[in-house]
């Protein structure tokens, strides 16, 4: 302030107000019946609250009424809860209900974000062995088809050969396209996920045909940084 005092304190208290929608009561200071939102019914929003309103309203009228209801009786009227008041409903408690939502959510995001980085890591091992074992396997087919021509094996051997790459060449298949799915649940749990990350994800999908190989298809990435560009692990 002038003269390099400090500005003097300005000091604000915040009290809470319960408002309901109009109605009367006959607890006014002012000996009235007016009808307005001052003096509040109960704050519905609040479980204890509502569970003893019911209590004292509803079970009161079904120990009067019986068996009555639905045929005597078909029901009652009752004006309660009402949210015709401007605004929108509020409790004390609404602070501290968020608070532990937030903090749910934050611990289940926090587990799911560990649970896929675990995908992925694992899955660019297991895809890394898969394409060993297809390379394998394409040997083996070779192998047993020189094998045959040379008079020491059978069409029967080639064929089962063949047969294992193809159960290889399947295996490749799902364990590169479970790797895709969770590094993209990765990305999106820690707001990572962009367009050039779909576009690449596509160039990958678009290069995995039946007759991929595995320089053709670059499974041997993983995130760096949580979703900081991909590394090359190869």
């Amino acid at each position: 302030g002038a003269g390099g005092y400090p500005k003097p304190w300005q000091l604000f208290l915040v009290r809470h107000v319960f408002r309901s929608s109009p109605t009367r009561s006959n607890n006014r200071e002012d000996g009235t019946r007016a009808k307005d939102s001052q003096y509040a019914l109960v704050d519905y929003l609040n479980a204890d609250a509502t569970r003893a309103y019911i209590k004292i309203t509803h079970e009161t009228y079904q120990a009067a009424v019986g068996d009555e209801f639905g045929k005597t009786v078909l029901g009652f009227f009752g004006d309660e809860p009402d949210y015709s008041i401007a605004g929108s409903p509020w409790t004390p408690q609404l602070l501290e209900k968020f608070q532990q939502q937030f903090e749910a959510g934050r611990r289940d995001t926090d587990l799911q974000i560990r649970k896929e980085f675990q995908n992925v890591s694992e899955g660019v091992f297991k895809v890394r062995a898969l394409e060993q074992a297809e390379r394998s396997s394409d040997q083996a087919v070779f192998s047993n088809q020189k094998g045959f021509q040379a008079g020491t094996r059978t069409l029967v051997d080639i064929l089962n050969a063949q047969q294992q790459r193809l159960n290889t060449r399947r295996d490749l298949a799902l364990a590169r396209y479970q790797y895709i799915l969770a590094r993209v649940r990765l990305q999106g749990l820690v707001g990572a996920i962009d367009e050039s990350e779909i576009t690449a994800i596509n160039h990958w999908l678009a290069d995995a045909g039946p007759e991929a190989t595995a320089t053709a298809w670059p499974s041997g990435v993983v995130l760096g940084a949580l979703g900081g560009g991909a590394m090359p692990v190869r």
